[in-house]
């Protein structure tokens, strides 16, 4: 049995679970049939950014459903699920929980080859490698990848949000790239793939890229974008950057430590004239800690609805803010 779970903006809706095909199973079509209404109908009823993503919900469902009708099996029904709610072009949706024991194939093979590959425009530019990284002195940071595989980076690029897009939905491509900034290539099964480069002199490079970094590890965002001054450890940190201007991190998901240790971490440089608050890399979660977050910098409730956040004005300085 497995259990179809469309989640929208933090609102959780849990379809009814079906048996798993057997054998001369007759009936199995209409279960299929019966969730796709089920997904119909509460779509339909909850998702919020309908107009905002341009989506047609009426014509997308008229297209899906003879899809589920002709299932015939689990497998194929789920991956019509998946890519039904990859439709609506938000990442918060998606299948939580299944037995059918199938994956979709939204990151298999990406790997990162321990660097960090930005978009700059029309260009994929290397922001950073692992210490001790093999080809460091090869492709150093501001290194443009040119061709992955003997393609160029461009088509190769747009085939992996294409993929990811197909399979999983994403709310922006903006968004999107900065998820696949450290796991850009992909390798599929291989362990080193040939790639070229063009280097910040202009010279023409090509490299055996490993799929890993050293110790067969990506690239961490927040160790290369943190300030070198600043350790980085636990669900949230802060500190001076000189004797005006603090910094702040949130490292955990939005859960209720990750509320108390960024409570403190703001109590600490509540006094600065100014505050990075850096939310680069931050984890998703519940609502309710991240509007006490929030909080902390209004000192009366903000407009646009946002009745929920509790405003303690630890914090009421300028504040800049980094997202992806």
């Amino acid at each position: 049995m497995f259990r179809i779970a469309v989640v929208t903006l933090l609102t959780v809706l849990a379809a009814p679970a079906f048996a798993k095909e057997k054998k001369n199973a007759p009936d199995h079509r209409k279960l299929y049939d019966k969730d796709f209404a089920f997904i119909e109908k509460t779509v339909k009823a909850d998702f919020p950014a309908f107009e905002k993503k341009d989506v047609d919900w009426r014509k997308v469902c008229r297209k899906w459903r003879p899809k589920f009708r002709a299932a015939k099996s689990d497998r194929e029904h789920l991956l019509n699920v998946h890519r039904l709610l990859a439709t609506l072009g938000d990442s918060h949706t998606g299948v939580t929980r299944s037995k059918a024991g199938e994956q979709v194939p939204s990151f298999d093979g990406l790997r990162g080859a321990g660097m960090w590959i930005a978009v700059e425009g029309d260009r994929r530019v290397v922001r950073a490698l692992m210490p001790g990284h093999s080809l460091t002195s090869k492709v150093p940071p501001g290194s443009e990848l040119v061709e992955f595989d003997g393609r160029p980076a461009a088509e190769v690029h747009e085939e992996v949000r294409n993929r990811i897009r197909t399979w999983h939905g994403w709310s922006s491509t903006h968004f999107l790239d900065a998820r696949l900034s450290f796991q850009f290539f992909p390798f599929g099964g291989k362990r080193t793939i040939r790639a070229k480069f063009r280097t910040p002199k202009g010279r023409m490079t090509t490299v055996s890229l490993p799929a890993w970094g050293p110790g067969g590890r990506g690239l961490s965002r927040q160790a290369v974008t943190m300030p070198t001054s600043i350790p980085m450890s636990g669900k949230a940190v802060s500190g001076m950057l000189d004797e005006r201007a603090a910094y702040a991190r949130i490292l955990g998901s939005m859960s209720d430590p990750t509320r108390a240790a960024f409570f403190d971490a703001v109590n600490r440089v509540a006094e600065a004239d100014g505050l990075i608050l850096d939310c680069r890399g931050m984890g998703g979660g519940g609502d309710t800690p991240a509007w006490a977050m929030a909080g902390l910098f209004f000192e009366k409730p903000p407009g646009h609805g946002r009745a929920r956040i509790p405003a303690t004005g630890r914090f009421t300085g300028p504040v800049v803010m980094l997202i992806d």
